[in-house]
């Protein structure tokens, strides 16, 4: 199926919706009400022409009363005469006591005549429709005779037709102005939804600020309005998510919103790198310098570092003083987390260099890093206490790292020795064994290494990846 299709079966507005249901109802409303009417037209015209044919019929009866008994045959003849030339007669006859023709002229019913009371409707041999009445003629309480009337039953019924055909078209009529003013509701009434319709795709689309310029004093009104709050709401949450990212790393952030459940304090054992990046005689520097000035200095160089941990699919977990300490592979679980906080640590040398080349030039303050990597397994959590906790790693593998930090020299990378002799590691960078070191708070002495540069393959990315975190720090398109 096509799109175009999908869209056609899956899009039926709301207008054309309520103006078929209104229609479905109307038209057999409609119809109904017309055919009763017409029906019930059709008996009152049927009974009114019965009581025209009868009353016309007695009307003659009085008047051939006395002419019929004394057999006055003139005055008969001229009463039929004068009675033929209505609009309506078709002929009459005058019949004797004894059913004899006495007078008569015009239509008279062929074959079986009709019964006193009992109007019989016929056709001529030209097929003209007639309708005949029978009443008899009484003098004295003595029947004298009877009178047969015949009717033109196309003019009696044109007014039947004429009042049926009115019903209809007025039926008609009604009917294809409910259509147009149903048609017109349904526009009155959807255009507010086809607006709330749009603003809120606006909001999907994340447009936040879209409100609602006119109020309704209706139920759409209170969902206007109802729609207005959670857009605030939603702007005011868009809002805390991004302060909160900048206290926090983007990770964790959106792993701490996205669960919903209650925060709890514990945590899970994961398998990680951490990366501790400490700045090499940071006191004596800061003693030279103000505080504005040394909240500037760590400010500028921890943006590029937070960038870099970007970069490497990394994050910031804590500043702490001069010092950094990054994670890698968790929250999310990363199958090369050690190969990236490694090359994160390179990353962070050449990155520093370049900006110390350019404060230099510009008579500023220049520092150098110290940075210890090591990976394993650690704890993973939320750390602190119920009222107050924050997402970080503990453990020896994240103690062993911070060690390895203090023991590194100015603009070196310091790994274990396990760390070192995993393969990837091993075929990616240049390690130097270094001497042998007892950590604090270790027992067993540690064989330190020294992380030298990588490979071409790697030398090529780093000097890509610098371009891109400088790039994106001075045009201030951080992302994450």
């Amino acid at each position: 199926m096509t799109s175009e299709k999908k869209k056609a079966t899956r899009k039926i507005p709301i207008a054309l919706k309520l103006s078929l249901m209104v229609v479905s109802i109307l038209v057999p409303l409609t119809a109904i009400q017309g055919w009763v009417i017409a029906n019930q037209q059709s008996r009152l015209l049927e009974q009114e022409i019965r009581k025209f044919g009868e009353g016309t019929t007695q009307l003659l009866v009085r008047q051939v009363n006395e002419p019929l008994l004394s057999q006055d045959e003139l005055t008969l003849g001229l009463i039929v005469q004068s009675a033929i030339k209505h609009k309506g007669i078709a002929g009459v006859e005058i019949r004797s006591r004894d059913g004899n023709k006495v007078s008569g002229s015009g239509a008279i019913p062929l074959g079986e005549q009709p019964q006193i009371g009992q109007p019989r409707a016929w056709l001529d041999d030209e097929q003209n429709p007639f309708l005949s009445y029978v009443a008899p003629a009484y003098s004295n309480n003595l029947k004298v005779g009877e009178v047969l009337v015949t009717f033109h039953t196309d003019t009696l019924y044109q007014v039947k037709r004429e009042a049926r055909r009115f019903i209809i078209y007025s039926t008609l009529f009604l009917l294809v102005a409910g259509i147009v003013i149903s048609t017109l509701i349904s526009t009155v009434v959807t255009t507010p939804i086809r607006r709330l319709i749009n603003i809120s795709q606006r909001i999907a689309a994340g447009d936040y600020q879209a409100q609602f310029s006119k109020k309704r004093n209706d139920e759409l009104g209170i969902l206007i309005g109802s729609l207005d709050v959670m857009t605030k709401k939603l702007l005011h949450k868009i809002h805390v998510e991004q302060t909160f990212s900048r206290y926090v790393s983007p990770k964790v952030a959106k792993e701490v919103l996205t669960n919903l459940a209650p925060q709890e304090l514990g945590g899970k054992e994961v398998t990680s790198s951490v990366l501790f990046a400490d700045i090499v005689g940071f006191t004596s520097i800061s003693e030279t310098m103000a505080a504005h000035e040394v909240s500037q200095l760590l400010n500028d160089y921890f943006t590029y570092i937070d960038q870099a941990a970007y970069q490497c699919d990394g994050h910031v977990d804590k500043y702490m003083g001069d010092c950094a300490m990054l994670l890698f592979g968790v929250p999310e679980a990363q199958t090369e987390h050690d190969t990236n906080a490694i090359y994160c640590a390179l990353l962070i040398h050449r990155i520093v260099e370049y900006l110390n080349s350019e404060r230099a030039a510009q008579g500023k303050a220049t520092i150098v890093f110290k940075i210890g990597v090591n990976s394993g397994t650690m704890l993973a959590g939320n750390m602190g206490s119920r009222y107050r906790m924050e997402y970080t790693v503990l453990g020896d593998t994240v103690n062993t790292a911070s060690r390895l930090t203090s023991s590194a020299g100015q603009g070196e990378v310091a790994i274990t020795e396990t760390l070192a002799s995993q393969t990837q590691v091993a075929k990616q960078f240049v390690c130097e064994q270094g001497e042998t070191i007892t950590l604090k708070g270790k027992q067993n002495p540690v064989m330190l290494y020294r992380v030298q540069g990588g490979n071409e393959e790697i030398e090529e990315r780093l000097e890509r990846d610098i371009g891109i975190v400088i790039s994106n720090v001075e045009t201030n398109e951080i992302s994450y």
